[in-house]
């Protein structure tokens, strides 16, 4: 069924469906699925009708990404509520992560630890079947890839 559905989406060459049905590990599955959901909105014309934003810029400059998020909706001014939220991690965040939400480098880098260098080049090679390569190896995706 959801290939059905997906060769309804013209952005997407009928060439990867044939791909798809060939991708195994669970990985490579959920990497499949991040594609999907964000294909058409990443791949849309300007001007959008949403801002996007990156989870990784997010992270590393908060207070400055917050403004700009603001800005793009018409908000004028950053309140003390808001920085004070921004510098705190989340209430779900687990006691253990808490020093790692801290630290942005290990926050982002976080995943290296995680996966091995197979199911990186699995993940990323499904990426690339999308034209999604703004995501690479590295902690940062490529934000010019947007401009």
């Amino acid at each position: 069924m959801i290939f059905k559905d997906l060769e309804k989406i013209d952005i997407i060459d009928l060439s990867i469906l044939d791909k798809l049905k060939k991708i195994e590990t669970r990985e490579e599955i959920l990497a499949a699925a991040w594609c999907i959901d964000y294909i058409v909105p990443l791949s849309s014309p300007k001007p959008h009708k949403w801002i996007n934003v990156f989870y990784e810029k997010l992270v590393k400059e908060k207070e400055s990404e917050t403004k700009r998020i603001l800005k793009e909706i018409g908000e004028k001014k950053l309140s003390q509520p808001m920085i004070k939220g921004l510098q705190k991690p989340s209430m779900l965040t687990l006691e253990s992560e808490k020093q790692v939400v801290k630290d942005t480098e290990k926050q982002l880098s976080k995943w290296k630890k995680h996966l091995s260098e197979k199911q990186v080049k699995d993940i990323l090679n499904v990426v690339s079947l999308f034209n999604l390569d703004f995501y690479s190896e590295d902690i940062e995706p490529d934000y010019n890839f947007f401009k």
